[in-house]
């Protein structure tokens, strides 16, 4: 039970210091520690920052495509090349409608459109179908600690104007990314800054809202889930506030991504079929004059994710 808080704690700020857990959890600062390490072996993949890309000029395309005649073992050497495309940030292979998915990362439609070269370059003729979906917002729920309305995290564009950060700024968003539990003293050191310069620059990308949040990065698997991606196709004229709201509040759903003409893309972890089958049977219930078509992906492998990946302007 100690560690399912912890987990909650963590996920709402993986920055809180271990003497605030310690007071939160009634147990010692070392005991904290201690149990932080052994979920860093299994449950914990990753200490996340949260970075607005929208608002430093990215725009993120998602590409969904049907492969045929294709070997696993030949399947498996494209797609560890498609892993070094540079401005690719999330490669996985499925079971389902589509076999792979990928997210893109583009400052233009030239980039996008020589990014979707390359990949067509590596798959040819093997492609029997593609779909892309153009992402202008995505929700990640923190995990609860009591019942409640989910708190989360909103990574959408904010301003008309693209910020215009330094350099240094983004060199800082790229070494805390993937490591959100950062000593000050020792990122310092490895900038060659100071400490207290170091923190100016953080708390001026929160202020600014560049970092949006700090949370952790669970595998799901480890706690005994299958993830899936679903793909929802609304008609025109739905209310999605009620879909997001929907979503948000049900805790096997971590992630929630929505398109430009209000399609949702989310994630869905399940413990079996059944309640997998009963959450998309509710969902069609629910919405069935507003649910077009859907395509359900068991993710067999994430391949690569590099959370809001950064890039020199």
């Amino acid at each position: 039970m100690k560690d399912e808080k912890l987990l909650a704690l963590l996920d709402s700020n993986c920055r809180t210091p271990l003497k605030q857990l310690s007071s939160k959890l009634g147990i010692s600062k070392q005991a904290v520690h201690n149990r932080m390490k052994e979920l860093e072996k299994d449950t914990i993949l990753s200490y996340l920052t949260i970075t607005n890309i929208y608002e430093l000029g990215e725009s993120n395309t998602h590409l969904y495509i049907k492969l045929h005649g294709f070997t696993d073992i030949q399947l498996k050497k494209k797609l560890g090349k498609l892993c070094k495309i540079r401005n690719i940030n999330w490669v996985a292979d499925f079971v389902g409608d589509y076999d792979i998915g990928i997210s893109i990362f583009h400052k233009s439609l030239p980039e996008l459109e020589e990014t979707l070269k390359k990949v067509y370059k590596l798959f040819g003729g093997h492609i029997r179908k593609r779909d892309f979906y153009f992402m202008t917002r995505h929700l990640i729920p923190i995990a609860r600690i009591n019942p409640g309305y989910a708190n989360y995290i909103d990574v959408k564009k904010i301003r008309e104007k693209e910020i215009t950060i330094s350099e240094l700024d983004r060199f800082i968003l790229k070494c805390i990314q993937s490591d959100a539990r950062f000593s000050y003293l020792d990122l310092a050191d490895k900038i060659g800054l100071s400490r207290q310069a170091l923190k100016k620059h953080i708390k001026a990308l929160e202020k600014n809202k560049i970092i949006l949040g700090y949370k952790i990065l669970m595998n799901y698997e480890a706690q005994g889930y299958t993830w899936h991606a679903i793909i929802l196709r609304l008609a025109p004229t739905t209310d999605i506030d009620e879909i997001i709201s929907d979503l948000l509040n049900n805790r096997n759903v971590p992630f929630i991504s929505v398109t430009f003409d209000g399609n949702f893309i989310f994630d869905f972890k399940s413990k079996n079929n059944n309640q997998l089958r009963e959450f998309i049977n509710s969902l069609k219930d629910k919405y069935k004059d507003s649910i077009e078509d859907y395509f359900l992906l068991n993710v067999n492998k994430m391949h690569k994710l590099k959370i809001y990946g950064l890039r020199k302007s």
